[in-house]
């Protein structure tokens, strides 16, 4: 009986870490540091957002954004900051 709940238990992990990452790899990635072109230092808390959409976001202390995405999209990345 208790191999029986052990093979349960077992089959049911496995099934939902396939499911897991089954949805893991649908999704799309798309990351990068906002840098200034002549000193190369990172710029933070600039605005990153997709032309055509409503989606965007702010870089963090580093000047790192990161976009989760379900497909690649085919539009243009607008990064503005106060002061350039």
């Amino acid at each position: 009986m208790n191999f029986g709940k052990r093979l349960i238990r077992l089959l049911f992990f496995f099934t939902l870490f396939l499911v897991v990452k089954q949805v893991d790899a649908q999704s799309k990635r798309i990351s990068g540091t906002v840098k200034d072109s002549h000193s190369e230092e990172t710029i933070p808390f600039a605005s990153v957002s997709f032309l055509r959409s409503t989606m965007g976001k702010l870089t963090d202390s580093a000047g790192f954004f990161s976009f989760y995405l379900d497909k690649w999209p085919a539009d243009t990345l607008i990064i503005t900051c106060v002061g350039y």
